[in-house]
């Protein structure tokens, strides 16, 4: 027996031996993965998400739709539905005991923008979050331009 043969035969005991396990080191393995799956989860959701406290309630391009929304002072929500009630062009619709707020097939072909499900923001202490529907063809396209046109005139 030559030195390849010797190397060949020494690697193939060495697999053999770790194949020895069966079943039971195959489970054992597989049990060893889940759980530092399991403790990289629980490590990575407690330093990673909940340090940011990041709000998570909002639909779609939360940074560029506007729907939340920090301020100097805490303002409650019903505070918020006050105000928002007041702006011009700015309709509240908020109805939570009826799951009931705007939605983009429902505001469809009107000039007013809605605002609805309007609430305090659990993750910043000056936080509100709500949504803002609106016609976005209509209103971003159309009356936009009527309405500046129309201040530029009386100014």
């Amino acid at each position: 027996m030559d030195i390849n043969e010797q190397n060949r035969a020494h690697a193939l005991r060495a697999a053999n031996r770790r194949r020895r396990g069966g079943k039971l080191s195959f489970f054992a393995h597989w049990a060893k993965i889940i759980v530092v799956s399991l403790a990289l989860f629980v490590v990575i959701r407690a330093f990673g998400v909940e340090a940011f406290k990041i709000a998570s309630g909002s639909m779609e391009h939360t940074l560029f739709e506007g729907d939340f929304l920090f301020t100097e002072d805490k303002i409650t929500a019903s505070r918020a539905r006050d105000l928002f009630a007041r702006f011009p062009g700015l309709r509240v619709w908020d109805e939570p005991a009826e799951q009931r707020y705007p939605m983009p097939v429902h505001v469809e072909g009107q000039d007013d923008c809605f605002v609805g499900r309007v609430r305090e923001d659990l993750s910043h202490p000056r936080g509100l979050n709500f949504w803002v529907v609106g016609d976005q063809l209509r209103k971003g396209a159309a009356t936009n331009a009527v309405q500046i046109a129309e201040l530029v005139l009386q100014s």
